[in-house]
């Protein structure tokens, strides 16, 4: 009998690490992105991306429970001796986190109350966004690991199967690095001035907004909620469209193939995660 206590983590880590492989021979549908036991099979088959950006994607309601195994350990002693790879790897963990937090959000479906006041497409718009700019940091933190000397040592120990997935997800996500800095600067992450120009400049005749004034009585308190950005982030999303006027429609297909590119690009960062973790993280941890 398997103690699953000790052998849950390592086992879930080689299931990672192999994993990759099988999705890749025997996947002719969708891509799909992974942050542990949460699945999201992309379609492209629902509803207009302009009134739902992205609700091809799909939640995988009916999934079992994840066995859970937590080691706690002190943090320098995870770190000690790693030199500059520890900066490496310190960065492509919280980036890693940062995608997991917005890629859930900006798939998520069904209404967050507290992050909807302004409406749930402006949520999705929002996410994409960060998503945006942290997939411009995390390609740059896949850049640096990668010529650190103390992780070519440590990648010289992987199979071949290893090799060939971390080199195709960092050759992915780094391809793609112009793309997320070019759209980092005009829509993602800040939104900068020259944003907010474009977005007004190129306003419909016929766009309409509303503002909500919120009035908490018996707190004596009030609020203001400005509806109207989410047709002002729109507006300015348009702007990777190039020059010129266009439709709604032509944003809708826009989105949804930034997206599904967006998403792609999680998958890598998720393969370039974990490959970290079996490698470096986890067995750090773990040392007596």
């Amino acid at each position: 009998m398997f103690d699953w206590t000790e052998l849950g983590a390592e086992f879930a880590l080689r299931q990672i690490l192999t994993v990759w492989k099988t999705r890749n021979q025997n996947q002719t549908g969708p891509q799909t992105a992974h942050f542990g036991p949460c699945t999201r099979p992309m379609n492209g088959t629902e509803e207009s991306a302009i009134r739902r950006p992205f609700a091809f994607i799909e939640a995988i309601r009916d999934m079992a429970e994840p066995e859970i195994t937590t080691y706690d350990r002190n943090l320098p002693e995870v770190f000690v001796g790693a030199g500059d790879l520890a900066v490496h790897v310190a960065r492509i963990c919280v980036l890693f986190e940062d995608l997991r937090l917005e890629s859930s959000a900006a798939r998520h479906t069904e209404p967050i109350e507290l992050l909807d006041t302004t409406g749930k497409k402006y949520r999705y718009f929002y996410f994409l966004r960060r998503m945006i700019l942290s997939l411009d940091e995390f390609s740059s933190a896949a850049q640096q690991i990668n010529k650190s000397p103390e992780w070519k040592a440590i990648r010289e120990t992987f199979d071949l199967e290893t090799k060939k997935r971390w080199d195709s997800a960092v050759k992915f996500i780094t391809k793609h690095r112009s793309e997320w800095s070019d759209l980092r600067d005009l829509i993602g992450g800040h939104f900068k001035e020259s944003a907010a120009r474009y977005a007004i400049d190129n306003l419909r005749a016929t766009s309409t907004g509303k503002i909500e004034i919120v009035v908490h009585r018996d707190e004596k308190t009030a609020g203001i909620r400005f509806l109207f950005a989410e047709e002002i982030v729109a507006s300015a999303l348009k702007h990777a469209l190039g020059p010129g006027q266009h439709s709604d429609e032509e944003l809708s297909r826009y989105l949804n193939g930034l997206f599904a590119t967006v998403l792609s690009a999680v998958n890598e960062a998720v393969k370039i995660g974990h490959t970290i973790a079996a490698a470096f993280v986890v067995q750090r941890f773990r040392q007596e």
